[in-house]
């Protein structure tokens, strides 16, 4: 498996259950970029400069790093610059994974969970994401997670 995985895509495609649960089969550690934001207090309510996630990445990169094990980053990703500098540490060793859902079903995901962004925040979050183009796009649309896991686990099994 590869050093870094990135489990990115817009707010209530799944990228979260997802990553755990690829975390859980392969055993390897799984990181948050949300839950580094808030730990460092830079998840801003008016939306988040890239400057926030690239202090977010140099906490992420030395952690991979300390444990020295493969990990699994789930999080937006939607700032280019954001996804390049994380790359960047792991030039031959990573994959991205971009998970995709048509927006409608992004925002009854959302107002499903018990702390739900709104709708307007799944806009703009979801215009974000698409915006930047990676390789490897899964469609959850209709998908069971289990459905997702299965077509996901091949290719990360591959290194």
């Amino acid at each position: 498996m590869n050093t870094l995985t990135i489990i990115r895509g817009p707010l209530g495609v799944g990228k979260t259950t997802i990553a755990k649960r690829l975390a859980e089969i392969h055993s390897v550690e799984y990181i948050s970029v949300d839950e580094v934001l808030d730990q460092l207090h830079l998840d801003t309510t008016n939306g988040i400069p890239v400057e926030h996630f690239l202090k977010a990445n140099k906490v992420i990169v030395n952690q991979i790093r300390q444990h020295n094990t493969p990990t699994i980053v789930d999080g937006n990703f939607y700032y280019q610059k954001q996804l390049d500098d994380l790359i960047r540490q792991f030039p031959n060793d990573h994959i991205i994974i971009t998970l995709t859902c048509d927006i409608e079903s992004c925002i009854q995901r959302d107002a499903e969970r018990k702390k739900s962004y709104g709708e307007d925040a799944t806009r703009y979050v979801y215009d974000m994401v698409m915006r930047v183009k990676t390789t490897n796009l899964f469609d959850t649309t209709n998908l069971k997670t289990d459905d997702v896991i299965h077509k996901l686990c091949p290719l990360l099994s591959k290194k």
